[in-house]
């Protein structure tokens, strides 16, 4: 009696262990062969960014996976509510679940006809330096897609402290409701000239690179710094305040001609935004004439099926 006893809790702990492992994780596709989670109702989508590219071409990328569905829409603006979360397997390696009611909301002007087009309506967006040796995991609901994009840059520009108020527009006469100046920082003003071709606001992101510029030897130098974004109640507009003491962390390895020091802007955390013709884009850094503000500009021209 006692054996059979025994041998019927192997079987059952044995159904219970294979039932566990089937809804515990699923293999994703090639390339990557890690086990990932098996989540209900979710479909898992497996991204790498294109290899045929130099290690001084991938300075100049970023790589960009968004959520949408594809719907027909009128002539508003429609955007697909929902947000990623970042999450973390016992081994350390990261993977992203986009949580979303499948929702829809859209601007409410007046359209010129009832005219319908199918479009790609997408959501919130994760966008990462370029690096093709590792795929990115995303999980999207059943019913929502993903797909990818790459963003090139130009060259960085600096941002002025002295705004041209030569030119009236529509940012520089809300550049009056901003702060003149903040105690210990300077204020730098960027205003950018509204789109005028072909491709939309959505298709280009401008970057804010706050930085120093020190002398420099053969190591990668980072600025230690943080971002603070300040929302003003009355007008809603967002004003940026970059903090920093100046402080910066390097590598430690030797360098072959110790004596080839070079000055150079260094950074550290930067802010990228949608693009914004309609209010001046303002940032405060610390009062320190080594401190200056540059931008980038990214675009992109279509997502990837």
């Amino acid at each position: 009696m006692k054996q059979y006893y025994f041998f019927l809790f192997c079987i059952i702990l044995s159904a219970w262990s294979c039932k566990s492992s089937k809804t515990a994780e699923k293999i994703t596709p090639e390339p990557n062969t890690r086990t990932y989670p098996l989540l209900s109702g979710y479909k898992v989508n497996s991204f790498t960014a294109p290899a045929n590219k130099s290690e001084a071409e991938k300075s100049k990328l970023k790589f960009e996976i968004v959520a949408g569905k594809t719907v027909e829409v009128d002539c508003n603006d429609h955007v697909l509510t929902g947000d990623f979360e970042k999450r973390s397997m016992r081994d350390g390696y990261i993977y992203y679940v986009f949580n979303s009611d499948g929702n829809i909301v859209s601007t409410t002007k007046a359209c010129p006809d009832n005219s319908l087009q199918t479009k790609f309506v997408k959501g919130p967006g994760l966008l990462f330096d370029y690096d093709n040796r590792n795929p990115v995991i995303v999980y999207t609901p059943n019913g929502i897609d993903a797909r990818y994009r790459v963003w090139e840059t130009s060259t960085s520009y600096l941002i002025s402290q002295q705004v041209n108020t030569d030119i009236e527009t529509e940012a520089s006469k809300v550049l009056t409701d901003f702060p003149d100046s903040i105690k210990g920082y300077d204020r730098y003003v960027l205003i950018l000239p509204p789109v005028q071709r072909t491709m939309i606001s959505n298709d280009i992101k401008i970057e804010i690179i706050p930085g120093i510029t020190v002398q420099t030897d053969c190591n990668n130098y980072r600025l230690i710094g943080n971002f603070k974004e300040v929302t003003m109640k009355e007008k809603g507009y967002r004003y940026f305040v970059f903090n920093s003491s100046g402080d910066y962390a390097s590598l430690q390895k030797p360098c072959p001609n110790n004596d080839e020091l070079k000055m150079e802007f260094i950074t550290g955390e930067t802010r990228m935004l949608e693009y914004i013709s309609h209010y001046p884009i303002v940032i405060f850094v610390p009062t320190d004439k080594k401190f200056s503000v540059r931008y980038r500009i990214w675009e992109s021209p279509r997502f990837a099926n």
